[in-house]
């Protein structure tokens, strides 16, 4: 069996090894069970950690961080970039339009519609 492979813990014991094991607050056990449920435990615990580890190698946080705030900011990250991705698209589908009107090719029908 694998080294890496971690038991399943139940809702109460992941908000337990969040607190002891990695300093993060739990401000409501509701909300941070919810935040846990949309989100897991490792995406928030590995997405954050050397961002906002206390030290290096310690896998403390810092303090006053709460699992509710760590959710927040992984929706406010996942919104903002898909928003990006979204602005960039757009702004690159403009450049090559833009692009094939500044430079229409011999033989092409809908370069000369649009001249």
């Amino acid at each position: 069996m694998d080294q890496n492979i971690h038991p399943f813990e139940n809702w109460n014991e992941q908000l337990r090894i969040l607190n002891e094991k990695h300093n993060i607050l739990i401000e409501s056990k509701q909300t941070a069970i919810q935040v846990l449920q949309d989100y897991s435990y490792y995406t928030l615990v590995n997405g954050y950690q050397n961002a906002l580890e206390k030290e290096p190698g310690t896998e403390l946080f810092i303090d006053g961080i709460s699992i509710e705030t760590l959710g927040l900011i992984h929706l406010v990250e996942t919104r903002l970039s898909s928003e990006l991705l979204h602005a960039i698209i757009t702004i690159e589908k403009k450049w090559q339009i833009t692009s094939l009107i500044r430079t229409p090719r011999k033989n092409c029908q809908w370069c000369a519609i649009v001249m």
